[in-house]
């Protein structure tokens, strides 16, 4: 079969970028070049891919890639496929340290808590190379999963990007401190992923949901964050737009010296809380 015969054969299922992917191809070689002939083997695993997609299968598991902030990070089901909206937390952190800690004296430490495929620690860190005192800027990241930490590993070596990358349960018996710590931890309420479940069921569960309504893995980072926090530091989460008003009374009692400011995500939803 061609290139053509094969994307007629499937239509509206992300054809081209599955089959772009089997030819190691950019989509816009297979539209320049129609009626280019496949192998058996390519139109074999092709077709595999496609069923899998129709099936539900997140397209990012089946390239094995996902682009974040412009850049290509490797992804698996050991790992949250990464979001737009988290794009956020690099940017508010960019800024940050941009205006803030212009030109850090002493070393500036990053925290990136529940890193994932690290696709927040490395890229911060791919963009602080770019500032003129990146060498003073120090990025941690932390996951409880080893297989997300192998992934994240990867991904930091394609992107050399100087990331240290540590086991651990959010924060708990770290003794750094940080000036500023970002989180995108399970935040789905397990009343909405019992309901969304099936569209969210090929991604690791340990990632989306701490098993209950009450946020509770939020809320112990929060409880923890306190003491390896420095006392200028700066917290930035990402959150279920239902987790506001709870988060917001637990932040209060914790950090009595800092204001809290929530943020919108781009459907209008409140997403982001800073802690500052």
């Amino acid at each position: 079969m061609t290139i053509h015969d094969l994307l007629e054969k499937f239509p509206n299922q992300e054809s081209d970028i599955l089959l772009a992917h089997v030819l190691k191809q950019s989509k816009e070689f297979l539209y320049l070049n129609p009626r280019t002939k496949v192998s058996a083997a390519q139109e074999a695993k092709y077709e595999i891919l496609t069923k899998k997609r129709m099936e539900g299968v997140p397209i990012a598991y089946l390239t094995g890639v996902k682009e974040f902030y412009g850049l290509a990070f490797k992804v698996n089901r050991s790992v949250l496929i990464p979001r737009p909206e988290s794009e956020w937390l690099v940017e508010s952190t960019l800024e940050i340290i941009k205006k803030k800690f212009k030109k850090p004296i002493k070393p500036l430490t990053v925290a990136d808590v529940g890193t994932g495929s690290g696709c927040l620690a490395i890229t911060l860190a791919v963009e602080l190379s770019k500032l003129s005192h990146d060498k003073h800027i120090a990025v941690d990241a932390y996951d409880i999963s080893m297989p997300a930490l192998h992934v994240a590993k990867s991904n930091a070596k394609t992107h050399q990007a100087k990331v240290k990358f540590i086991q651990n349960n959010l924060l708990s018996g770290v003794k750094k401190k940080y000036d500023l710590i970002i989180a995108n931890l399970p935040y789905v309420p397990y009343s909405d992923y019992l309901i969304l479940k099936e569209g969210l069921k090929y991604e690791p569960k340990l990632a989306l949901t701490d098993k209950t309504d009450d946020f509770i893995i939020i809320q112990e980072f929060l409880k923890q964050a306190v003491s390896r926090l420095k006392p200028k530091g700066i917290i930035l989460i990402e959150t279920d737009p239902a987790s506001i008003a709870v988060l917001k009374k637990t932040i209060r009692l914790l950090y009595t010296n800092k204001k809290i400011q929530v943020t919108k995500d781009l459907n209008k939803l409140e997403r982001f809380i800073k802690i500052a």
